[in-house]
């Protein structure tokens, strides 16, 4: 974190957790033909990089503690099954009462050998790898799109022509365009249209040398929102550019509605304020970016904007419930509740206080969003800072001074 001329705030973004972690299994799945440049320092991003390593220096099977990470838990149970060796997928007491079920029950039709083992009161996942059948899958989606891209990069194990049929509905159905994109930019024959798969075996692909891994738009978001309630702030984010593979990169243009610019150049992007006008209500289904509630939820009670976010029922299965997380922590600034499938937020005529303590939740979407208060807020302190480690562990350079 540093500043431009003028007082513009540059900021490095952290590289896309979710573009490097499905790039790391697809590099496996690819026999390691080429490499991935700036993966993310994501303690996600991490956890599954050296379980992928420890997997490969224990071929024959071991335990493998993935932490909190959910994306690592649905990879590797897919991955795990198709290969050999005998595994057991550990991890928090949050992490194994996340959704898994349906795409264990996927695999299971395809004829994977996965059972429960109870281990120090806790029920892990016990995986002796198999020679699947890849012949018209089928999941049940709905809790989870990371049960789709688990499936998508292992079909090519298969060495067959085969189908994946998922839900239309399917929450952040961006995330599965863009394990399917990715896939096809290493030269796989996959197409993904009307919530089904089909992928064509090919004896030979020709792999490009290196993968590139992008600025990361939802870390960027928690700016957009600085900016947002700042009175004329600016901030440059270094790297940033426009992308075909996040949905959140929509940004740009809904902080229209807020004030604030976006401006990209060869380097980056610049987000300003350009106006005070007050955005007195905002609507915005959520559906394909789930993970943007949280910022958008305090953006608005920052801003005294009412509120209708949609789509936003799949919050209880994140690293917290993300749901009762807002309501819990913004409800003395704002009325907010779940009505059916939306979010709705109605402010409260009260003044913010100098000082305030939020709980994190363990949740990174969380903190990095009620942080970004500041500006209304003039001291914010939280139970757990570490927890930006997940996502953004440059964050907390944030979180120790003031940023004016």
């Amino acid at each position: 974190m540093i500043y431009l001329k003028n007082s513009v705030l540059k900021i490095d973004l952290p590289r896309s957790k979710s573009i490097g972690n499905r790039l790391l299994i697809l590099q496996k799945i690819s026999g390691n033909s080429f490499f991935i440049n700036n993966l993310s320092t994501s303690t996600d991003t991490l956890v599954l990089q050296n379980l992928l390593k420890k997997i490969e220096e224990n071929p024959q099977g071991a335990e493998l503690f993935v932490a909190d990470c959910g994306t690592a838990y649905r990879f590797l149970c897919a991955y795990l099954s198709a290969n050999c060796g005998q595994w057991i997928l550990n991890g928090t007491e949050r992490l194994l009462n996340r959704p898994i079920q349906p795409l264990i029950d996927t695999l299971l039709n395809a004829g994977a050998n996965i059972s429960y083992l109870q281990k120090d009161n806790k029920t892990l996942l016990k995986i002796i790898g198999n020679k699947l059948n890849y012949n018209n899958l089928c999941v049940n989606s709905l809790q989870s799109s990371q049960f789709v891209s688990a499936l998508a990069m292992i079909l090519p194990l298969g060495k067959q022509n085969s189908t994946l049929n998922f839900n239309l509905e399917t929450p952040s159905l961006q995330y599965i365009e863009q394990t399917i994109t990715l896939m096809q930019r290493l030269g796989f024959s996959i197409t993904c249209k009307n919530g089904i798969i089909t992928y064509q075996h090919q004896d030979k692909i020709n792999f490009p040398t290196l993968m590139e891994v992008e600025k990361d738009w939802s870390s960027a978001a928690f700016w957009y929102e600085y900016v947002a309630l700042s009175c004329a702030a600016e901030v440059y984010l270094d790297g940033l550019q426009p992308s075909v593979l996040q949905a959140d990169s929509i940004l740009s243009e809904i902080m229209q509605q807020f004030g604030v610019k976006t401006t990209f150049d060869k380097n980056g992007a610049l987000i300003k304020k350009i106006k005070s006008s007050h955005c007195q209500y905002f609507e915005f289904d959520c559906k394909n970016n789930i993970d943007l509630v949280p910022m958008l939820s305090a953006l608005c009670v920052g801003n005294k904007t009412d509120a209708i976010l949609q789509n936003t029922d799949n919050l209880i299965y994140k690293e917290s419930n993300r749901l009762l997380a807002l309501q819990k922590e913004l409800a003395p600034f704002a009325k907010i509740e779940q009505v059916k499938h939306d979010l709705h937020i109605e402010n409260k005529a009260v003044a913010f206080p100098k000082k305030h303590f939020f709980s994190a939740h363990n949740d990174h979407r969380i903190l990095m969003s009620l942080a970004m208060l500041r500006n209304q807020i003039a001291e914010i302190t939280f139970d757990n800072n570490d927890c930006v480690k997940k996502s953004y562990p440059e964050f907390l350079n944030f979180l120790s001074r003031n940023v004016e």
